[in-house]
Order: C-alpha cells, then structure tokens, then sequence
C-alpha cells in the first residue's frame, strides 16, 4: 500500500468516525431546558391629565355606547367606547377596552395605562383608583391625586363601597292605622342618605318610596315617572338620582329627585337595546 492510498483510508476513518460521534440517538439527547420569562411589572406615568369641565361627582351622569351623558347634555367619544367610568370634578375618567381615558367634555386624552381591570375614586372623589393586570398574582394598584393628575400612594386611595354611593342599608318597621282604627306594622328595606334621616325603598327595582326615618313616614313626589326604580347613588343628605324602570323592568328614563322640593325631574330618556352602564361601584 503506498503512502498516499494510506493517508486518505486514515481522513476517510476520520470522517466516518466524526459523524458517528455528531450524530446521536434521540432517546440519548439531553431534553431541551425549560425557560420561564416572568412578564414585567406594569409601569404607570407618574400623572393623569386634569380638566375644568362642567361637571362633578354631584352630576346625574351615565353613558350608552359611545355617547357621555351628564345632565341633560350629552358628548360623543367615537371611536371610544365607554366600558366603566367615574367621575371627578372637571371630567370623567373611562375604561375602553381595557384602556383608561379622560375626558373635560371637550375632548378625550389617554392616560397611558393600558390592561386596567377596574377604575374607581375615593369617597369624596379627590383621588383616582387604578387597578391593572399585572400578569400574574394580584393586580398592580396606581393611584393619582385629581386635582393635580400626580401619583399618590395607594393606601391614600381607598375606593369608594357601595353603600358611600348608594347609601346604607337598613330596615325600618313602618306603623300605619287603616280607615277603621287597626293598627298594622311592616318592615321595609330600604337605603339610608348621607346624614341617616332619608331613605329610599325600591332602589333595587320595585316602586321608588322615599321614607323619613325619623318620621317614618312616607315623602311625598312628584314628577316619578315608570313603576319601578333602581337607585344609582345619594348627591347629598337630600337628594339622588337613579333609574325609572317600566312594567317589564326595562329602563325607561333617569330621574333626579329632591326631597326639600318633594319632587323628581326627568334628565334623559334611556335608548332601547344599547349597553347602559353607570359609574363604577363595588
């Protein structure tokens, strides 16, 4: 065998030997390692915009779909849908589509936080509640001061309950003495006003009776329209606003009452078949 046949037999083994050694069997090859990217924490601006609007947590406020009502006015905000909102004095603040907006009633401006699951102010409105979706765990809480729009501490933020807006729950017994001279007794649920002496019975859809619960009795209004009523929430000690409803239950209009006039005022028919949502609450 010469020296040249010799060699290339040798690169020829080489080769053949490098491709054995490269090429595994799949049983024999490591499993692939397992990465687990964590998502960021989201981030929030350090401030939300502020506005002088006509308006303020006291306003009979609700919305349709795209269109704002405040009032007897309305605004609409398309292409922006409105998914929940709150107001604050000078605009309202909004979710569409997980994005929170505001609006002075001139225009919209975003906010810049994104993936939002609830929107909520304290209960004198002076602060904004932000709660977004952190990924994983519990959500990520922003909240801002607004008057200013700059970022406060959460725990400053404490979010509105249900019975600051539509007031406290309580059951009063209700005495009555019928034509003939029988004395007769009924317990009523009804939701108490700021101060305790109003109540409203029907706030949850049944006839709208307003109670003196000092008195206990009954104050008279006018100017109630539907046969059923859903209350919203309490401006003050002496008045509300909420939903008339019809026979069927279904929203009619919104009215606005007063108890030092005895009497409820219509601000705004409700269009059938589109989406009604009114600010948010626990």
């Amino acid at each position: 065998m010469t020296r040249r046949i010799a060699a290339i037999l040798v690169a020829v083994l080489v080769t053949l030997t490098s491709a054995c050694e490269l090429s595994q069997d799949d049983e024999m090859a490591p499993r692939p390692k397992r990465t687990v990217t964590k998502s960021p924490a989201p981030k929030a601006p350090t401030s939300v915009p502020v506005g002088q609007g006509e308006i303020s947590p006291h306003a009979v406020v609700w919305a349709q779909d795209s269109t704002l009502h405040f009032g007897t006015r309305q605004v609409d905000i398309s292409p922006l849908n409105i998914d929940s909102f709150v107001v604050v004095e000078g605009g309202v603040f909004f979710l569409s589509r997980g994005e929170l907006w505001f609006t002075d009633l001139s225009r919209a401006r975003g906010t810049g936080l994104t993936g939002v699951n609830r929107v909520s102010t304290t209960r004198d409105a002076g602060a904004l509640r932000v709660e977004v979706d952190a990924g994983s765990g519990p959500d990520k809480v922003f909240a801002y001061d607004v008057d200013t729009g700059e970022s406060i501490p959460p725990d400053q933020a404490d979010p509105a309950t249900d019975a600051d807006l539509r007031g406290t729950p309580k059951r009063l017994v209700l005495r009555s003495t019928t034509t003939d001279g029988t004395a007769s007794e009924a317990p009523v649920d009804l939701r108490l006003g700021p101060d305790g002496r109003y109540g409203v019975v029907g706030g949850d859809g049944g006839g709208l009776v307003v109670i003196d619960a000092t008195t206990r009795k009954r104050v008279p209004l006018t100017g109630v329209v539907g046969t059923g009523f859903k209350l919203v929430r309490w401006h003050n000690a002496i008045a509300f606003f909420g939903l008339a409803l019809g026979n069927e239950g279904e929203p009619l209009a919104m009215i606005n009452c007063n108890m030092s006039r005895g009497s409820c005022t219509t601000w705004g028919k409700i269009v059938p078949d589109r989406s009604l949502v009114f600010e948010s609450a626990p």
